[in-house]
């Protein structure tokens, strides 16, 4: 784990054995890897204050929940939207006013030959950018993992999350079309 500036409070009482604390990430991200460094296959980024309506995942029986997946071209890569496996739970929370901000929402996209990981790093976050003019609202990265070809986790980045009340009045709202239809 690597990280140039953290803040760590104690989160234990004195007499708790053992104790301990909570290191906190300031203005910086923090770097964990796992195991030996390995080729970069495929990038998948947590994104946050950023949801969708429709997808646009083939239809058919075997295919219920096609609303859950979103395939876009950015650059002439295909990324892929996802929900989080608790969407649907941590709308509703949201929704409610219960929680102020959360992640929704997952995508990915294949890493390229020659690509650096400040080259992906880049790409995620100017996706997250347009994420976040699509959404009216601030979105962020708190989350990046970088996978390998077997779809381990080679190394991760976590970054401050910007904190900002979930909308859900989107400037582009995809109504047109549903897969339901």
């Amino acid at each position: 784990m690597a990280c140039p500036g953290f803040f760590v409070q104690v989160s234990s009482p004195n007499d708790e054995q053992p104790a301990w604390a909570i290191a906190i990430a300031r203005n910086c991200q923090v770097l964990i890897t796992y195991g030996n460094a390995r080729p970069i296959a495929k990038v998948v980024a947590t994104i946050n204050n950023f949801d969708f309506e429709y997808g646009n995942w083939p239809k058919g029986p075997k295919e219920p929940n096609c609303e859950r997946f979103l395939r876009v071209e950015a650059l002439g890569r295909p990324v892929e939207f996802a929900w989080r496996q608790d969407h649907d739970r941590l709308r509703q929370l949201l929704d409610a006013g219960l929680l102020p901000t959360t992640s929704l929402t997952t995508f990915s996209f294949s890493a390229w030959e020659g690509a650096s990981d400040d080259d992906l790093t880049a790409f995620a976050h100017s996706i997250a950018g347009l994420c976040g003019i699509v959404a009216r609202q601030h979105t962020g990265v708190p989350v990046l993992a970088f996978l390998d070809r077997e779809g381990r986790v080679v190394k991760r980045l976590l970054g401050n999350a910007i904190e900002s009340e979930f909308r859900p009045d989107y400037i582009l709202r995809c109504q047109a079309v549903s897969c339901r239809d």
